[in-house]
C-alpha cells in the first residue's frame, strides 16, 4: 500500500516537472532566469579601439573548470574566446574605476602604468 502512494507520487511528479518543462518553467530561482549581468556585460559592444594601443598576445593556462566555463560562455553568447575574456575585463575595469570615482588617489594608484606593466 506504500508503495503504491510513492509510485502514484513519483508519476504525479513526474507529470508536473513534464508540464513545466512545456511551459518552459526552469528550476533555476526566478531571478536565475531573468535577464543576468552577464547578459548585460557579455551583450554590450566592445569598447572602441584605441589606436595607439595595439593588440597584444596573452598565453593562457587555466583550470578545467574555468576553461569549460569559458567554453560554455562563448557557445551560448556566441562570441569568440577572446571577446568573452576582453568584455568581461572592460566590464571589470568599469566598475572598479567607477568605485574610485571619489577617491582620486586610488584611482592614481589603479591607473598608474608604471606599476601595472610588466
Amino acid at each position: 500500500m506504500a508503495y503504491d502512494t510513492l509510485v502514484r507520487e513519483c508519476e504525479r511528479l513526474h507529470g508536473e516537472l513534464a508540464q513545466a518543462r512545456r511551459d518552459g518553467v526552469s528550476r533555476a530561482a526566478p531571478a536565475a532566469r531573468a535577464p543576468s549581468d552577464v547578459a548585460a556585460i557579455l551583450g554590450r559592444l566592445p569598447r572602441p579601439d584605441d589606436g595607439d594601443s595595439g593588440e597584444r598576445r596573452l598565453n593562457l593556462t587555466m583550470k578545467g573548470t574555468q576553461f569549460f566555463a569559458l567554453e560554455r560562455l562563448v557557445a551560448h553568447f556566441s562570441l569568440s574566446k577572446p571577446a568573452v575574456v576582453e568584455r568581461l575585463i572592460d566590464w571589470a575595469d568599469d566598475t572598479l574605476t567607477k568605485s574610485l570615482y571619489d577617491d582620486e588617489a586610488a584611482f592614481n594608484r589603479y591607473i598608474d602604468r608604471n606599476r601595472n606593466e610588466k
